[in-house]
């Protein structure tokens, strides 16, 4: 009940501010084929006394804050995928495997569909990073109902979390990131961890006299990058991008980059990969009874880390 309304709160235009430790709803309990209708019901009660505060719940679930937030349940397939990407993550940041060994970065890609939730998965995960996940690439996942009424739990400061970021190339979906980011306590002013990929690269930048950024001299590395809707990263340069490829600049700019991709949806010249990269970004792989989300874990991606 508490986390469906979280999950509502957070697309309400009045909230500025939600505290929720639970990121998954449980779905296994014994009133779950009663629950939807008797929260629809409290929803009601509550949206009679206090309708700004408590939109309608047609207007709440069209929101693009709910159908992108990440208190959502996750399905099997997404489940699957986020602790396979959870795993690597701790891996790679906990300082053992190949990439870490090479001083390169980790490149983890999503590749699914449209429509199939890449987005739910992406804001899930980096609620998680961002909550749960400390220095040492160990992670903090205490279920709630354990610790209600307590002080007791090991909680993570802010000061040994690692630093995470959500980037897309999209200005109505970076305003709604930057809107969950805020709301959830993860950042003190738009933009500062929720950005499009052009002011990252231009953060992590050596910078000219002028303060003008140089895209191909990096400047520390970011924990970990996450990439909405990666296939509208440039492969090109253009007025605001003064690089040649926005995913290499970023895997040059951080640790490990989580990114979700779906080659079907390139629209423009500046976001076309040749076959030779997408060959590299994509080994065949044998047929999985599973095509809901694909989990395609790419390593290092040397050629262009270097």
């Amino acid at each position: 009940m508490e986390n469906r309304l979280m999950h509502y709160l957070l697309g309400s235009d009045a909230v500025k501010n939600l505290n929720n430790r639970r990121a998954n709803a449980q779905g296994d309990y014994y009133t779950q084929d009663e629950f939807s209708q008797i929260f629809s019901d409290i929803w009601l009660e509550l949206n009679r006394q206090d309708p700004e505060l408590f939109p309608a719940e047609e207007i709440i679930r069209d929101s693009a804050l709910f159908k992108a937030s990440p208190f959502h349940q996750l399905s099997d397939d997404q489940i699957a995928a986020e602790e396979s990407i959870m795993d690597a993550l701790s891996e790679a940041l906990a300082g053992s495997g190949n990439s870490a060994d090479s001083g390169l970065s980790r490149l983890i890609f999503v590749q699914g569909v449209a429509g199939t939730g890449k987005t739910v998965l992406l804001s899930h995960l980096f609620y998680r990073i961002a909550t749960e996940m400390d220095i040492n690439g160990r992670i903090n996942d205490e279920d709630d109902e354990d610790i209600l009424g307590t002080d007791s739990s090991p909680k993570i400061s802010k000061e040994d979390r690692r630093k995470a970021y959500i980037l897309v190339n999209h200005n109505q979906q970076m305003h709604v990131y930057n809107q969950i980011a805020s709301k959830l306590g993860l950042q003190k002013h738009f933009g500062e961890v929720a950005l499009k990929p052009s002011r990252f690269i231009n953060r992590f930048s050596e910078k000219t006299a002028s303060n003008r950024a140089i895209a191909d001299k990096p400047r520390g590395k970011a924990d970990v990058v996450l990439v909405d809707e990666a296939h509208l990263l440039l492969t090109q340069g253009d007025q605001g991008y003064s690089g040649k490829n926005m995913l290499h600049d970023l895997l040059r700019r951080a640790k490990v980059v989580i990114a979700v991709f779906d080659p079907n949806q390139i629209l423009q010249t500046s976001q076309r990969w040749s076959e030779e990269d997408q060959d590299m970004l994509f080994p065949q792989q044998a047929e999985s009874d599973v095509q809901k989300l694909l989990l395609a874990i790419a390593g290092s991606w040397s050629d262009l880390c270097h």
